[in-house]
């Protein structure tokens, strides 16, 4: 009796258990990561699927600038990094709309890919923009980051901006997939740890750059590093940034300002602080009462003292 009712227990399960990953993976290919409805966490500034229907025509666009530049690549001579790699898949994580989006990043990097495609050693190599979609919900950025390292579908990363999006894509690369992961944020100086953190670049200044930079500008001016040097420091508060909670721009202003303003009061500077909550006008009306001799109107005066701050990476003026 055990003989025979085993078997057919067996070919039950099995075939319930088939039919049952059938579902499932039907189910998962339609899946979309919602991120969280907590009343404590930012709500999403804008509705979810339009969010999902701007990203589908960005991956339609980048498709076909992908598919003119693939053919571009086939009819130029081979440069030696063609040996080592025929195609780079570029992972791009932005968002779809706000600071920083897709529409505002994608063309600079198709311009400065066509500058690398272009040269000697990367002539013939076919770069393929890959966009990860990032709703500011770290759950789901997260994911996205990590279904495209398991997939092989990225062979580097270009952001995100988030630092906890930052922070979790790039243990995800370090400890298992090793795919270089490029961002122009992650000022958090936890993020300088080489062994957590192995596979991230940072190309643009942390909160702990700062002091460098402020000193290297000071002595680049012969600027004495005293109370006989008086500076001015003036800010403005975005308000709109500091409540969308998306991580790197929320607070990283605050943060900045007291970077710089812990430098010039250990040094010994004599300081002057403006501060204020009105974002958009109140910077002309400021440097209207400035006196006379600290504007310059001359090309030449202010060629000498802008290129230098530039050659410093200094842009956030």
């Amino acid at each position: 009796m055990v003989s025979t009712t085993f078997p057919l227990l067996l070919r039950t399960t099995l075939g319930t258990l088939f039919l049952a990953c059938l579902f499932f993976y039907n189910v998962a290919s339609d899946r979309v990561c919602r991120p969280s409805e907590s009343p404590k966490l930012p709500k999403l500034p804008f509705p979810l699927p339009l969010i999902h229907s701007t990203f589908s025509k960005i991956l339609e666009a980048t498709q076909k600038v992908n598919q003119r530049r693939s053919d571009l690549a086939k009819f130029q001579p081979k440069g030696k990094m063609y040996n080592y790699a025929q195609e780079i898949l570029l992972g791009v994580q932005l968002e779809v709309f706000g600071q920083g989006n897709f529409a505002q990043v994608l063309p600079a990097i198709d311009i400065a890919l066509e500058s690398v495609r272009n040269s000697s050693s990367y002539s013939g190599v076919t770069f393929t923009t890959v966009p990860i979609l990032h709703i500011a919900s770290v759950a789901c950025d997260s994911l996205a980051v990590l279904e495209k390292m398991q997939t092989n579908e990225i062979n580097v990363l270009l952001g995100p901006l988030n630092d906890f999006s930052i922070a979790n894509a790039v243990r995800f690369s370090s400890s298992m997939y090793q795919v270089p992961v490029v961002t122009p944020a992650g000022f958090p100086t936890q993020l300088q740890d080489k062994i957590e953190y192995s596979t991230l670049t940072r190309v643009f200044f942390t909160y702990s750059d700062l002091t460098w930079l402020m000193d290297t500008t000071m002595r680049e001016y012969g600027w004495a590093m005293n109370a006989s040097t008086p500076v001015g420091v003036y800010s403005a508060r975005n308000q709109q940034q500091m409540g969308e909670g998306i991580g790197h721009t929320g607070m990283v202003g605050v943060f900045q300002k007291q970077s710089i303003t812990k430098y010039f009061v250990d040094a010994g500077f004599r300081m002057f602080q403006i501060e204020t909550d009105d974002y958009t006008s109140v910077v002309d009306q400021y440097l209207k009462r400035l006196p006379d001799n600290v504007r310059g109107e001359s090309p030449i005066l202010l060629q000498y003292a802008v290129l230098p701050s530039i050659s410093f990476h200094f842009l956030y003026g």
